[in-house]
């Protein structure tokens, strides 16, 4: 349902399912559209069989093409739900995914700077992982996420910022080559990159299979 009206209604690029609270009320569905160059944001929740849009705003400064749904830390150890925008930029975009006060301007809470568009994002073990269109998978650990957003509030962090053991950039394939999707099964990410598929193992992020497709 929530699906049906959107497309109808927006240019639709992606979206995800965020749990932000107990029971129906604390199910909201990210939808990401297009607007020019920039991306939308409209946040719907199902109210007795109606789907109402509780929430819009700009969310991207370019095409968002993913979106995931991340749970982080806060300082104390409490959970952070977040959702996460990869775009054409290269740029991802972190957001709280609790809705917003009323008349409350939304803004990221982090932005993470990669070396190519981001084509997707999946959550695997202890990793957020963004397939990228130069090929590479980059692997960014949630705690370190979690301390960046706690510690560099609504900035920017490129890959040079970061600690060797908090992100790990894999090459998939050439530069002319991108990674297209990521699927989580298990303790394994699977990621396709043209006809190659290739499974990294979650926790010591090694690459354990890599074939081609006939």
């Amino acid at each position: 349902v929530i699906w049906s009206v959107v497309c109808f209604l927006l240019k639709v690029s992606c979206g995800v399912a965020c749990e932000i609270g107990s029971g129906l009320s604390g199910r909201v569905v990210w939808v990401c559209s297009e607007k020019g160059d920039e991306g939308l944001v409209s946040v719907l929740r199902e109210d007795k069989l109606q789907v109402n849009v509780v929430e819009t705003f700009s969310a991207t400064t370019s095409t968002p093409l993913c979106a995931a749904f991340v749970v982080l830390k806060r300082r104390y150890g409490q959970a952070r739900p977040t959702v996460w925008i990869g775009t054409r930029s290269g740029k991802i975009f972190i957001y709280g995914a609790h809705l917003s006060r009323p008349g409350a301007q939304r803004r990221a809470l982090l932005q993470i700077a990669c070396s190519a568009s981001t084509r997707d994002i999946a959550v695997c073990g202890e990793y957020v992982f963004a397939a990228l269109g130069d090929g590479k998978v980059s692997a960014y650990n949630i705690d370190a996420v979690s301390k960046k957003v706690n510690n560099y509030r609504h900035s920017t962090v490129s890959d040079s910022l970061w600690d060797p053991r908090s992100l790990v950039s894999l090459a998939l394939s050439g530069k002319t080559t991108s990674v297209s999707s990521l699927s989580p099964a298990k303790d394994k990410v699977w990621c396709a990159s043209g006809r190659t598929i290739t499974a990294i193992c979650a926790k010591d992020l090694q690459i354990e299979v890599k074939d081609k497709i006939p």
